[in-house]
């Protein structure tokens, strides 16, 4: 019995040795959880859109350059940190997702610094320049911060989320059913009603008819047919008739280079006003809106768990 023992131990061994990558499970085969790797050995290839040349950077350097150009170190440090948990996050989606079929443009990189693509991002000198006198405490208080949360990131249902975020929201956040036309369970509209506080929150722009008419590649006059015809539940226009033509807010906002899709749209003398509430898509965490939760005694977790229905932060 216990030469038998004995050799059912070494042949345990052997199994283990043969298949280090694999649990037997049912007779099956199942690969185990990549092992962990910890925040501070992960590098980031950044490719820079302005150049076309890429740089690599570690975790922690990269965060650096991303809030460094996505947030104000004016905001309560718990902001900071919920825009720095956030924007680890969404790097890591970004690297799980373009693992599986790399895109070509990237050359090799795993993200770019054109905040319309993935996160805006500057060097450590150029956050420097930008921050003039108060550089030097800036720059000890974000790597301070960065180091107290590097590593958290959030998830739902154990998966990395897409945690997108935007500037200042309309009141309410945007579902990305209604900006991209997929669903995620997490990125939903709540209120949001600190955004309203903000400076930015209006924004106007007037164009002339005749502009108008060379942006919508349609004939507009004054006396043109102008409305919003369909807005979703958080303000964003679903639809906008000028004169005979019918465009989505998306492309409205993109043709005359608008803060948000969220806006109001009128006839003047001038030719065409917009009036507009919010800035950027108004998907996920409002940064101004976390700034005054964070005010008001929020912790980063409470901010993230806010913005993002039913995840945790792991």
């Amino acid at each position: 019995m216990r030469k038998g023992h004995l050799i059912l131990g070494l042949v345990l061994l052997i199994m283990m040795a043969i298949l280090p990558a694999t649990a037997i499970t049912g007779g099956s085969a199942v690969p185990l959880p990549t092992p962990y790797r910890p925040p501070e050995t992960v590098r980031v290839k950044v490719l820079h859109a302005d150049t076309g040349t890429v740089s690599e950077y570690d975790m922690q350097e990269y965060l650096f350059g991303v809030v460094a150009a996505e947030m104000s170190l004016s905001y309560p440090k718990a902001a900071v940190q919920a825009q720095t948990i956030a924007a680890y996050t969404l790097t890591l989606h970004r690297m799980e997702t373009r693992a599986k079929n790399p895109p070509e443009w990237l050359k090799g990189a795993h993200v770019t610094d054109d905040s319309g693509t993935d996160q805006a991002f500057i060097t450590r000198d150029l956050a420097m320049a930008k921050w003039g006198e108060n550089a030097k405490t800036n720059a000890a208080n974000l790597d301070a911060w960065i180091k107290e949360v590097l590593g958290k990131k959030v998830t739902y249902n154990g998966q990395t989320a897409l945690t997108v975020y935007h500037s200042i929201s309309g009141g309410r956040t945007e579902a990305a059913q209604i900006m991209w036309g997929g669903t995620y369970p997490y990125l939903v509209p709540v209120e949001s009603v600190g955004d309203l506080m903000s400076e930015g929150y209006i924004s106007e722009k007037t164009f002339s008819f005749e502009e108008v008419a060379k942006k919508i590649l349609a004939t507009f006059t004054a006396d043109s047919t102008l409305a919003v015809a369909q807005r979703s539940d958080s303000g964003t226009v679903l639809a906008a008739t000028f004169g005979e033509k019918t465009l989505t807010g998306k492309e409205v906002r993109e043709l005359f280079t608008l803060r948000s899709a969220n806006f109001d749209v009128e006839l003047t003398d001038k030719g065409v006003t917009f009036t507009v509430r919010g800035y950027g898509h108004g998907m996920g965490m409002s940064q101004y809106g976390a700034k005054v939760m964070a005010e008001q005694g929020s912790t980063y977790e409470e901010i993230l768990k806010w913005y993002y229905t039913g995840c945790r932060l792991e």
